[in-house]
């Protein structure tokens, strides 16, 4: 029985862009009538079962904790490898894998002594930029350490993998300079650049009536210019620059859809500028389709971002885009251009500024025009275009 085999270190089914990229793959390919196999670890709210059936897909599962106690988890890491092990050896002993698409630099190591020939490595990221102290909140003093570990399994997923896909130039670059910290070898071009895709039939654009509605029912002010942003709250996603849009414009209203070790700074940061009543925090929410659909504007804030499922997200609700031009490392004018964006020069208050008070209200004609451009760009993002592309 020929399969396609997706891997990452986690999947729940309903959370996260790594998650997310696993599930409508899965699905793309059983419309074209693949058989499909998810390998992941186990799930942390069911009972582990090594193979189970959901949704016609089958999920082959490894044990990634064997304990509630953090040090005890430590300790017996080496269980884990070996249950990962254990799970490609049922995979292999029990179907034949025609293509294995992983997405995490740890398991593709793995997946790779079982399946190099047909593996395809999608980075997620890459671990010496990703999880710099300039990037994330970590003040564990393990952090250099894991951080080292995490960039050799880097390499690895990139040296051993049979093709790298990334998801923008940004990542490209990165991948070239990992390579450059462990080889000599001055030209890499086994990395190819493609897109990912966003589900359709989840975020679409509502018309004004509708997104009254639930405004109301997410109790969010029906009078004000609503601002959202999505995403983990840590350093890179800059979303103490997204409050600034709210200091000298009290008609804006600003979403934060997000938890993370920054939570609590950002709501102490409002508190400190005095914006507190123009912000919702929402802590982390697996439905976040209403929250764009009740936005007048999504807000990429980040300062470093590999891509940026959230702005294809937006985009397909119709959301135009603010967004740094300057001094940032993100992709964002490779997913926009110049249609459905607003552009702030540099992440410093007075360019952020100076865009929020030329923010327009839906009514506006400017807007609209902003709106259907954001519109167009996402009919260029599809998950059936990648599932294509990596089969190939």
């Amino acid at each position: 029985m020929s399969c396609v085999l997706l891997s990452s270190l986690s999947y729940e089914g309903n959370y996260g862009g790594v998650e997310n990229s696993l599930r409508y793959l899965a699905k793309s390919y059983k419309n074209k009538s693949k058989n499909v196999i998810i390998l992941s670890s186990s799930s942390t709210s069911k009972k582990f079962e090594r193979v189970s059936v959901e949704d016609d897909i089958t999920l082959v599962r490894f044990r990634r904790t064997f304990s509630i106690n953090k040090m005890v988890n430590i300790i017996l890491f080496p269980l884990v490898i070996i249950d990962l092990i254990i799970s490609l050896f049922i995979i292999k002993r029990n179907y034949v894998i025609e293509k294995s698409i992983c997405r995490n630099q740890f398991v593709c190591f793995f997946v790779n002594l079982f399946f190099r020939r047909v593996n395809v490595y999608v980075a997620p990221g890459f671990s010496h930029r990703q999880s710099s102290k300039t990037n994330m909140t970590l003040n564990s003093p393990t952090l250099a350490i894991r951080q080292k570990v995490h960039m050799l399994f880097d390499f690895a997923a990139l040296r051993l993998s049979a093709s790298v896909y990334v998801f923008s130039e940004n990542m490209k670059e990165q991948s070239e300079e990992l390579v450059s910290m462990f080889s000599f070898r001055k030209n890499f071009t086994k990395v190819k650049i493609t897109k990912p895709g966003v589900d359709k039939m989840v975020f679409y654009p509502v018309d004004l009536e509708e997104r009254d509605k639930i405004r109301s029912k997410l109790e969010l002010p029906s009078d004000k210019i609503v601002l959202l942003c999505v995403g983990r709250c840590v350093k890179a996603k800059g979303f103490d620059y997204a409050l600034q849009l709210l200091v000298k414009n009290k008609s804006t209203h600003l979403i934060i859809v997000g938890d993370g070790p920054e939570l609590e700074t950002i709501k102490n940061h409002a508190k400190t500028i005095n914006i507190s009543d123009q912000v919702t925090f929402v802590g982390a929410c697996f439905n976040t389709a209403e929250y764009y659909q009740a936005s007048d504007y999504f807000i990429m804030s980040s300062v470093y971002e590999p891509l940026g499922q959230t702005i294809l997200e937006a985009i397909s609700c119709g959301l135009p885009v603010i967004a740094f031009r300057n001094n940032v490392m993100t992709a964002t004018y490779e997913i926009m251009g110049d249609m459905g964006v607003i552009y702030i020069d540099k992440p410093v208050d007075i360019d952020i500024h100076k865009v929020s008070l030329c923010l327009s209200n839906c009514n506006d004609i400017k807007y609209q025009d902003l709106k259907m451009q954001a519109l167009a760009r996402s009919y260029l993002f599809e998950w059936d275009y990648l599932a294509d592309e990596l089969l190939s």
